[in-house]
């Protein structure tokens, strides 16, 4: 499955070691990383992804009535 390496930030194939379900290792950039260090990339946005997405250019105008 290809997936954004949090390393070399490419859209990639990422592997993972099954002998600990934990060491993942990107083959375009050669980086290993944890799932750790994914979860860390994903609660730092998580943190701000929903202020964005409540953006006042990102709603729509009301009908008009």
């Amino acid at each position: 499955m290809n997936v954004i390496c949090p390393k070399c930030l490419k859209d990639e194939t990422v592997t993972v070691d099954v002998n600990d379900g934990d060491t993942l290792h990107c083959n375009g950039c050669d980086e290993e990383f944890t799932v750790g260090d994914v979860r860390g990339l994903v609660d730092s946005w998580a943190k701000v992804l929903p202020w964005l997405e409540a953006h006042p250019a990102r709603t729509t105008e009301p009908a008009a009535a």
